[in-house]
């Protein structure tokens, strides 16, 4: 597939410029790049970037900039694991094709998003939902994941899994039934949506599904269940992950070492001051 869109920058940095620009994409098999385009020639430039296939998590219809110009009337976003690139077709029609068809591309992907955010990132923020960190989780549910002939298959489980047959149940080991990851929230975490489960930090949580690489399904101490973003708990055997004190980058040598630096400089900040 080829077309000819308009693509915003991605505004990598706060301070970035923001732009717009012509650019011929073209979709493969593996990957979906793009070009400088000379629109009076209609002749392809240099390429200017690319994504693969593979490294895409979402596509989605973008709501329209506020009294935007009418050639920037129909976007839509390709969420990757660098942040989202948005681009804006000539028609509808164009927009749906493209991200259908990348939908059905991607629809295997090991890290498929099951939230994204429906509005532009813009000067330092989402729109949307106001939140100031480029890789807050998204604010409103992907729907497009089920449109698709098998889309969505390899992601989240079904609510409510079919039974275990009589055979099947008494061949599991009872230590399968009942075990379950216990988690504890390293950040307060407010609902965004209905079927989400607040976080408060520091408290237990039990994981009820890990279906989604990013959102699971947890149980909190009264009971109430919902899905939580997995960035925001760790497990409980890795309680030190949640100190302010520990660093699990650093080796054990390192920190001996960090150790008795500080207390070379203690023991001179003590013989200064008696002096």
């Amino acid at each position: 597939m080829e077309e000819v869109f308009i693509k915003r920058s991605q505004q990598k940095k706060k301070t970035s410029p923001l732009n717009y620009k012509e650019r011929l994409f073209i979709l493969s098999l593996t990957r979906v790049a793009y070009y400088e385009y000379d629109t009076e020639r209609m002749k392809r430039g240099g390429k200017k970037g690319s994504i693969d296939l593979e490294r895409i998590k979402c596509v989605e219809e973008v709501k329209p900039e506020d009294s935007g110009p009418i050639d920037r009337q129909f976007p839509f976003q390709i969420v990757h694991d660098e942040g989202p690139l948005y681009v804006f077709a000539k028609t509808e029609d164009v927009r749906r094709q493209w991200i259908t068809e990348l939908g059905n591309r991607i629809r295997f992907n090991a890290e498929l998003l099951q939230k994204y955010h429906p509005c532009f990132w813009m000067e330092g923020e989402w729109t949307c939902c106001q939140q100031s960190a480029k890789a807050a989780p998204g604010c409103c549910l992907v729907h497009i994941a089920n449109s698709f002939p098998g889309a969505g298959t390899s992601r989240r489980k079904s609510r409510k899994p079919l039974p275990p047959t009589p055979q099947e149940q008494a061949a599991m080991p009872v230590s399968a039934s009942v075990s379950r990851k216990v988690v504890v929230a390293l950040y307060d975490y407010d609902i965004m949506n209905p079927d989400d489960l607040p976080l408060r930090k520091d408290q237990e949580y039990v994981v009820l599904e890990q279906g989604d690489h990013n959102w699971w399904r947890a149980r909190d101490p009264q009971g109430r269940e919902g899905f939580i973003p997995s960035n925001y708990v760790v497990e409980t055997r890795d309680q030190l992950e949640h100190c302010q004190w520990y660093n699990k980058e650093i080796t054990r040598s390192k920190a001996e070492q960090l150790l008795k630096q500080e207390h070379v400089r203690l023991s001179e900040l003590c013989i200064n001051h008696s002096q």
